[in-house]
């Protein structure tokens, strides 16, 4: 099942939303997860979410979004690395964030 009216199922359903993240410096040659809190998103994350996260506009330094996902707070954590001997800051801009939420019960991969 898919989200239906910008109400997503506590269950078994995909969802994706724009949101617009403010980054902070990564340290040089790390890869460092970030915190953000969410607002006004279809539904609260989950620590058992699949997140995906694309950004269209692309990285304009080195620095790269490496994973997403949740934490039982239902904050979005994603990892920036800086492979450059310099700390970077990647570029705060909108991002899209796709949610797989699988059936209770489903086998971990």
């Amino acid at each position: 099942m898919s989200q239906i009216d910008n109400i997503a199922l506590d269950q078994a359903c995909e969802f994706y939303f724009t949101v617009t993240l403010t980054p902070v410096a990564t340290a040089a040659a790390s890869t460092v997860e970030q915190t953000f809190t969410l607002v006004n998103v279809p539904s609260k994350l989950k620590a058992t979410d699949t997140i995906y996260v694309q950004d269209n506009a692309g990285p304009t330094n080195s620095v790269t979004m490496t994973h997403a996902r949740a934490n039982a707070s239902g904050q979005l954590i994603i990892a920036y690395n800086n492979p450059t001997a310099g700390s970077l800051t990647y570029p705060a801009h909108s991002i899209v964030v796709a949610v797989v939420r699988l059936p209770v019960g489903t086998p971990a991969l």
